[in-house]
């Protein structure tokens, strides 16, 4: 029988993935270009939290959320909002490319669990 502790990684591990998949999902189907794809799929990246990654991920899913929330709040607007603002459809790209290698790492663990 597997441990609490593996069983709660587990759990967490494909929580991740549910996000990340969600994730991709609209970066792939949004029909807006690369800048909004990203901030529309922002609020399920947001809830991708590092410290409960699988070591592969754990970089990634950090400069992911440093990405995004990257420029301080200001003038009334959220970090996530002045981010969007200031960032182009490029720096988008390498968000969304970063996404996805983080998407692709987690199906690997998910399926070699299955």
């Amino acid at each position: 029988m597997p441990s609490e502790s593996s069983e709660k990684t587990r759990e967490l591990t494909v929580f991740l993935f549910e996000k990340v998949g969600k994730a991709m999902d609209v970066l792939v189907t949004d029909p807006n270009d690369a800048r909004h794809r990203v901030w529309s799929s922002a609020k399920y990246l947001l809830m991708l939290r590092s410290e409960s990654a699988p070591d592969s991920v754990h970089e990634d899913i950090e400069w992911i959320r440093h990405m995004l929330l990257r420029h301080q709040a200001e003038n009334g607007l959220d970090s996530l909002r002045v981010t969007f603002t200031r960032t182009r459809n490029t720096t988008a790209s390498k968000i969304a490319e970063r996404v996805f290698e983080v998407y692709i790492k987690l199906a690997k663990i998910v399926h070699e669990w299955r």
